[in-house]
């Protein structure tokens, strides 16, 4: 061999040598962590199998708390399923019915204008007269769509009044309400 190519394989070598000893490395870390994590579902079937023999203890330490009193499924978790299959809901508010209703888009003063017009003279169920809208609606150029813009914009102008009025009525009645009375 030429002392040359010889340099190369040795060099060669120690990069190997190198790699091999990282890969050794990682794999005791690796070993390590798993063996901390075996070591952890471990200790969860030691507790999970003195429950199922009727020996529950208290092994998180909690003092006076039956952590294992059994769960009431058909109560269910905000947004878990229940037994039944379904999930439960959030409790909302309920909404006032004084609020103003939000304002017409030109789309939709576009759809109560011309919706009647086609189920009367094609017949064809709403999903279809939907379909059929929309795609008019695409098909429309800005001069086209102006009239119901205008409409819109009126619709908007009158819910922002009936909007105003109806956040004085309600900050009046927060400020003669008694103290601690609750008003939505």
């Amino acid at each position: 061999m030429d002392p040359l190519s010889l340099l190369s394989f040795q060099s060669q070598m120690q990069t190997t040598g190198d790699f091999h000893a990282n890969a050794a490395k990682l794999f005791q870390e690796y070993g390590k962590a798993l063996q901390d994590q075996l070591r952890i579902v471990n200790g969860l079937a030691n507790v999970f199998g003195n429950m199922a023999k009727g020996n529950p203890g208290n092994p998180l330490g909690m003092a006076g708390a039956n952590v294992f009193a059994p769960f009431d499924s058909s109560v269910g978790i905000a947004g878990m399923p229940t037994v039944d299959g379904r999930k439960k809901r959030k409790k909302h508010r309920p909404k006032d019915p004084d609020q103003p209703k939000r304002p017409k888009t030109a789309y939709l003063c576009f759809v109560t204008e011309n919706m009647e017009r086609l189920r009367e003279s094609t017949g064809k169920p709403q999903k279809e007269i939907m379909r059929m809208l929309g795609e008019n609606w695409k098909s429309l150029s800005a001069e086209e769509r102006a009239p119901f813009q205008t409409q819109a914009d009126e619709s908007k102008g009158d819910w922002e009044r009936e909007s105003s009025e109806y956040k004085k009525k309600k900050d009046a009645a927060k400020a003669n309400a008694p103290p601690g009375f609750p008003l939505g």
